[in-house]
């Protein structure tokens, strides 16, 4: 495909080697000494690999969270849950799923052309509840 045949058979091989470097003093770290560590600081998610001598440091208290966040790699955020709340105690979903399609039957009915799909209108909502 796309090149000349020469009738030859060639085989290749691809080695992949990983190694591991700790994030807290960049020396190479063999995988049975190898500590992957996942921690959140203030609503973020981090990640470091380091080993079991620098990991009895930290819970030692040796390492200071400064350095832990300045070697870490932040790998998410937990802030997107604490933007956007979950529900409140008690919030049944199938409920309100039941309650939104009584409306946009209603809505319908009342040719106020709602979509299948999407928010109802604080307009919609209000005049179907002042009706009900």
């Amino acid at each position: 495909m796309g090149g000349i045949d020469t009738g030859l058979l060639v085989k290749m091989a691809k080695i992949v080697a990983v190694r591991y470097f700790d994030d807290l003093d960049d020396a190479p770290l063999d995988i049975v000494d190898l500590h992957t560590m996942e921690w959140s600081w203030a609503g973020v998610d981090y990640q470091f690999d380091t080993s079991t001598i620098n990991l009895a440091k930290i819970e030692a208290g040796e390492i200071s969270v400064a350095v832990l966040l300045q070697k870490s790699t932040r790998t998410g955020t937990t802030l997107k849950r604490l933007a956007f709340p979950s529900a409140p105690i008690g919030f049944d979903a199938a409920a309100e799923r039941l309650r939104i399609g009584q409306i946009r039957t209603w809505a319908r009915a009342q040719s106020r052309g709602v979509g299948d799909r999407g928010r109802l209108s604080r307009e919609v909502i209000d005049a179907y509840n002042r009706a009900h």
